[in-house]
């Protein structure tokens, strides 16, 4: 074959390593954290529902007591909370509803950044990949057409290799970390939900409850931000490979994978940034409005001002009884309504 031709060029094989590697740690995950959450709640339970009842029973007694002035609605308010509460903490078949919510959540946000429900971080991350081994599979089909004197092209050749090589594994590595980060630790998150979750009973610790919701925001966010920055570096990296073209003699074979190397340390240098970002994005959420207790707040103060506008109508129709009856004693036809009458009757009177 003549040195500098290009022989035909076999179909890549579609390489799914990613792709192969969430599926597996997802199943993974899945046992794991199914099992250790009904872990977690076989060893909570008892010491929840005492506790409960404790509190429960200790603020009844202090609402008949006097020592809280807090009306008996408040009571029944939250008695309701802790049994709503209480399901999802302690019954595995609620508590599934809400870690398959959290799940969907992250992917489903993913799908929305990215525009393609079947799109997510690691099929975003096998693209990529895919996209830099159809550069490398150019590099090598042109070294298979040189002889054993072209040994300054042959070096060329491996070269740009090397350096798509490098910048595949600058992009990549960020990206597969983050994207396993923020699966593993929300999965980890779920399967401590009983807990945290059986926290939001008591005032006292429903902060622990917030700190929980926020880190698993963080975790979907990451996600979902890192799933879009890896869509924005496939599109420009697919525009890059449609410039690499080694057979052609006016364009030099460096400088389209110079762009992709420095592309890629670009586009690591924004991935390490996307932990803070979607830290502030969760921070920014107001996740105290999402606490049981807030949510209920206006249930109760319609109960409280019910009560009060009945007492409120009792009290007015009394004082309307009392001004009939003032009315009735005016009109009287006993009394003398002129003051100088009635002085003049009784001069010992005053006004």
């Amino acid at each position: 074959m003549a040195a500098g031709s290009r022989p035909s060029r076999a179909p890549l094989m579609n390489v799914t390593l990613f792709s192969d590697l969430s599926q597996s740690i997802q199943n993974a995950l899945t046992t794991i954290v199914n099992s250790r959450a009904q872990d977690i709640m076989t060893q909570i339970n008892p010491i929840v529902v005492v506790a409960l009842a404790l509190y429960l029973t200790i603020y009844g007694y202090m609402i008949l007591g006097g020592f809280v002035t807090a009306p008996f609605q408040d009571f029944i308010k939250k008695a309701f909370i802790a049994a709503i509460v209480g399901a999802f903490a302690l019954n595995y078949t609620y508590f599934t509803q809400v870690s398959q919510t959290l799940t969907d959540l992250q992917t489903g946000m993913a799908a929305a950044v990215t525009g393609n429900s079947n799109a997510n971080g690691f099929s975003m991350l096998d693209t990529t990949l895919n996209d830099g081994f159809t550069v490398i599979q150019k590099y090598i089909e042109m070294m298979k057409g040189l002889g054993w004197h072209d040994f300054g092209p042959y070096v060329e050749y491996l070269c740009c290799i090397f350096v798509t090589a490098v910048g595949l594994i600058v992009i990549l590595i960020p990206g597969a970390y983050m994207i396993l980060i923020a699966t593993i630790f929300l999965q980890v998150m779920i399967a401590l939900g009983p807990l945290f979750i059986a926290f939001l009973l008591w005032p006292a610790t429903a902060r622990f409850f917030e700190a929980w919701l926020s880190q698993v925001m963080t975790y979907i966010f990451k996600y979902a931000v890192v799933s879009l920055i890896l869509m924005i570096a496939v599109q420009i990296f697919d525009d890059h490979v449609k410039k690499v073209d080694p057979s052609s003699s006016d364009q030099s074979i460096f400088f389209p994978i110079i762009e992709l190397l420095a592309l890629a340390f670009g586009l690591a240098k924004v991935m390490l940034e996307v932990s803070n970002v979607s830290a502030q994005l969760a921070g920014g959420m107001s996740i105290s409005v999402l606490n049981a207790t807030s949510i209920l707040n206006p249930v109760g103060n319609l109960v409280r001002n019910v009560s009060r506008g009945g007492r409120g109508a009792a009290a007015g129709v009394q004082g309307a009884k009392k001004g009939v009856q003032w009315a009735a004693s005016k009109i009287n036809p006993n009394k003398v309504w002129n003051p100088m009458f009635r002085q003049a009757q009784n001069p010992n009177s005053t006004n």
